[in-house]
């Protein structure tokens, strides 16, 4: 059985610490793939890095922070920001839908945007998006998300579903992980029926950062790659080839007021977690580790 690893780098373009951290890991051979926020401060940056070094890139969709891509919802304002034109927030976006609240339309609006400056920017449209936060396969989002990727021919997504029951997430962020888990299960089969495919599994929820709750270790992401790349593993009986995504987020602290969407970067910018990230994923042990179990690491376009 042939073992396939996207490592895939979340939010290139956020700020240029981000990705300064994004292309260390590139080109240490530790991240494969990337998506790129276009509403980030650094996304002029990000592009003309991803030009530089040939990045395999997709789109980061973010309907959660900052203002709108789309310039008619910014000046209009719309069902998915708050009074002064800026997004939710994860959890305030996922209130409002919840609640009825946001106009489907506004959100096909804001994504067909994000795909138009995505071009601009690198060129071409992207082979794969994924969304920030998850938002992609929530109940309402994910058939206009699935909806507007057919219609651009647009063929590779991420379907988070991970195993969440690990000793070491609190109850809050199990709680949250196991919704995310729900909600791509959930939307599977709709990104199939558009022909969507996404990779075989997920990891990167319950291997992020540095906290004690979530914190990326070389020990839990080889355990955890170990089980997903098992012939036991229920997913992979009769397959010849099994892939899997592993979300990152390497950079360095920004602790400068113009990184994040507008608003200045968050506390996961400013902390030492993104760091943190750039020295797992490049580590010689991880390095070493691919080549004992025997798995490629490859991009979306490889899919």
């Amino acid at each position: 059985m042939k073992k396939h690893l996207i490592i895939n780098a979340d939010d290139f373009g956020y700020c240029e610490e981000r990705n300064k951290g994004i292309v260390e890991c590139y080109k240490a051979g530790a991240v494969t793939s990337t998506t790129l926020m276009v509403s980030g401060q650094a996304a002029q940056q990000a592009a003309e890095l991803i030009s530089e070094y040939n990045i395999s890139v997709g789109l980061h969709f973010n309907i959660t922070e900052g203002q709108p891509v789309c310039q008619s919802l910014q000046t209009s304002g719309c069902t998915f920001t708050d009074a002064n034109g800026w997004k939710l927030g994860m959890i305030g976006f996922r209130e409002a839908l919840h609640s009825q609240k946001v106009d489907m339309k506004e959100v096909k609006l804001e994504l067909e945007s994000q795909l138009q400056k995505f071009q601009s920017l690198c060129g071409h449209l992207p082979h794969h998006v994924d969304g920030h936060q998850h938002v992609h396969t929530l109940d309402g989002v994910r058939e206009v998300f699935a909806e507007v990727l057919s219609s651009h021919n647009i063929s590779c997504t991420r379907l988070p579903v991970e195993d969440v029951n690990v000793p070491w997430l609190n109850s809050d962020w199990k709680q949250f992980f196991t919704s995310v888990v729900n909600s791509a299960v959930e939307a599977k089969d709709l990104f199939y029926q558009n022909g969507i495919s996404s990779t075989d599994h997920f990891l990167g929820m319950t291997t992020m950062g540095s906290d004690m709750d979530s914190e990326m270790t070389e020990e839990r992401i080889q355990s955890a790659l170990k089980a997903i790349f098992s012939p036991d593993n229920t997913i992979n009986k009769d397959k010849s080839s099994v892939s899997c995504e592993l979300m990152v987020h390497p950079g360095y602290p920004n602790c400068d007021l113009q990184g994040g969407c507008g608003q200045g970067p968050d506390g996961f910018a400013k902390s030492a977690d993104r760091l943190h990230e750039v020295q797992v994923l490049t580590s010689s042990a991880m390095q070493q580790f691919y080549k004992e179990q025997g798995i490629k690491l490859i991009s979306f376009k490889d899919l």
